[in-house]
């Protein structure tokens, strides 16, 4: 990643309330835009689901969710969308590599991006 670009993302994670269990190392941090396609994804994507970051970026964040919970899924990635600003707490499941279902416990906020002149979801995850 740009140094550019980090920067810019560091900027816009300072404006959170992160959580006290928050650590990089045992969080995961990805970055959509409008269309549910993942534009950042940390390297520890590994750990969590079984995908390396090449394996998930540029694709559409849809494709991990379970059949079961997508409608749910869905529903949430709008409201957070319409809701610019507003930090939203949740549980989820997502289908790892290996076909299993992992439990997360994830924070999710929009903010407009002026670098990238777009609205984007900062999603930070952790496994429970």
């Amino acid at each position: 990643m740009e140094k550019e670009t980090y920067i810019h993302f560091k900027k816009i994670l300072d404006q959170f309330n992160l959580p006290n269990w928050f650590h990089p190392n045992s969080s995961l941090l990805s970055i959509w835009n409008s269309f549910g396609e993942i534009i950042f994804i940390t390297k520890n994507c590994v750990s969590f689901y079984g995908y390396t970051a090449d394996e998930i970026m540029r694709k559409q964040g849809f494709e991990f969710f379970p059949p079961d919970d997508f409608e749910s899924h869905l529903n949430r990635f709008i409201s957070v969308f319409n809701n610019i600003g507003v930090e939203y707490s949740f549980k989820k499941r997502i289908l790892s590599k290996k076909g299993a279902y992992i439990y997360t416990e994830s924070i999710a906020k929009t903010i407009y991006s002026d670098y990238f002149d777009e609205v984007l979801l900062f999603l930070i995850s952790r496994k429970i």
